[in-house]
């Protein structure tokens, strides 16, 4: 939820029951392609470019919005490696049957897209879809959630939630933080904040923070903040730590279509 959630999947490169020798011939090949890890800030011109193609006709709200955008990913296999995301990033937002898709896209190599519906209760994460990229090997994690955030209700006021991919689970909480007033290009806008925490297990296993400061005259978030710590045992390797930690700030209440 929340994520991220963000490379709750970090790669296996080296699968288990390999042979003494072809264990170090992976371990050998997995060195040189450390010099290969490379990421491409996400370019706002595609984005529109595949928003176009795929909305004919925007409905309000529809559109590219731009984030500024502080953060970055780290995985540490082998030597390690870093992806820090750039100054400006992409949400894309489409109306659903039941609410917004949202497409973040951090990195040519990074993004996540959610689906976000409304019920009696409050706001619902149906789903989050995951990509992230490391040494050339692009990892997916397709969750699917139940619960609602509480996002009419009083401050402190908290429900459960829980996310399940073929890999793995996450469970948790949403409370709502409070009220606040924030600025989008020159415009004040009252937001309610939702903070997501939880335990992921499977796979990996860790913590995922994530804050949603939502506006009632807004279709897209105006600010969001995430936080993933999670880690994963690889046969050979030994223990990978996934690490991200990302916020975005709305730059305008209008979109780019």
């Amino acid at each position: 939820m929340g994520r991220p959630r963000v490379m709750r999947r970090p790669l296996l490169l080296v699968g288990v029951g390999l042979t003494a020798a072809a264990a170090v011939a992976a371990v050998a090949v997995a060195g040189r392609l450390l010099f290969h890890d490379t990421s491409r800030p996400a370019s706002v011109t595609a984005a529109l470019r595949v928003f176009r193609s795929e909305v004919r006709h925007p409905a309000a709200g529809e559109g590219v919005y731009l984030y500024r955008t502080a953060g970055g990913e780290s995985l540490s296999v082998l030597n390690g490696t870093a992806h820090a995301y750039p100054a400006t990033t992409t949400v894309a937002l489409v109306r659903a049957d039941c609410g917004v898709q949202l497409h973040w896209q951090a990195l040519a190599e990074r993004s996540t897209t959610w689906l976000l519906c409304r019920n009696a209760h409050g706001i619902v994460m149906r789903s989050s879809d995951e990509v992230h990229t490391f040494f050339g090997q692009t990892d997916r994690t397709d969750y699917r959630c139940s619960g609602a955030w509480p996002s009419g209700g009083p401050s402190g006021m908290r429900r459960p939630f829980a996310c399940s991919s073929k890999g793995g689970r996450e469970r948790g909480f949403a409370v709502v933080v409070g009220r606040s007033v924030l600025v989008v290009g020159g415009t004040r806008v009252d937001a309610v904040h939702i903070r997501t925490t939880s335990v992921v297990s499977g796979g990996n296993h860790g913590t995922e923070t994530s804050d949603w400061w939502l506006a009632r005259d807004s279709a897209a978030p105006v600010r969001i903040a995430l936080s993933s710590r999670t880690s994963r045992t690889i046969p050979i390797l030994g223990t990978a730590h996934y690490r991200e930690h990302a916020v975005l700030a709305l730059e305008s209440l209008d979109p780019l279509r």
